[in-house]
């Protein structure tokens, strides 16, 4: 599996997740991984 099971058993774990969520694609073009970062060539 390229995934793994989480039971959310507390609103503030929900709450977590839905944060996570929210902000995580708007963190991808900061990351290294993404295709377009100048920084990962080194510019």
């Amino acid at each position: 599996r390229n995934y793994y099971e989480h039971i959310i058993r507390s609103e503030a774990s929900l709450q977590r997740i839905r944060h996570y969520i929210d902000c995580n694609p708007l963190a991808w073009q900061q990351d290294q991984l993404y295709p377009d970062n100048p920084s990962k060539w080194g510019i």
